[in-house]
């Protein structure tokens, strides 16, 4: 489970992604390998390096997807190539 500190560190809605080594280094936080709940985490504001994203989190946040592994979908929405 994630602590209070890496919530407030990494401000982001996640949920059930898998968050990679690049975001740890972004955020500044401990997330390898941790399926995040919808419990979490409550705005967007990170980019997301090699996640895979849900789709209630397509539809719920604005984020810069770089790399993701997402649905056309979020491709469509957030402009991502």
């Amino acid at each position: 489970m994630l602590s209070q500190y890496m919530m407030r560190r990494c401000d982001v809605y996640l949920i059930g992604v898998i968050v990679s080594q690049y975001m740890v280094r972004r955020c500044g936080v401990y997330l390898i390998g941790v399926k995040v709940s919808q419990y979490m985490v409550r705005r967007c504001g990170v980019n997301l390096i090699g996640v895979k994203v849900s789709q209630y989190m397509m539809r719920r946040c604005d984020v810069y997807l770089i790399g993701v592994k997402v649905f056309q979908y979020m491709v469509g929405r957030c402009g991502v190539t």
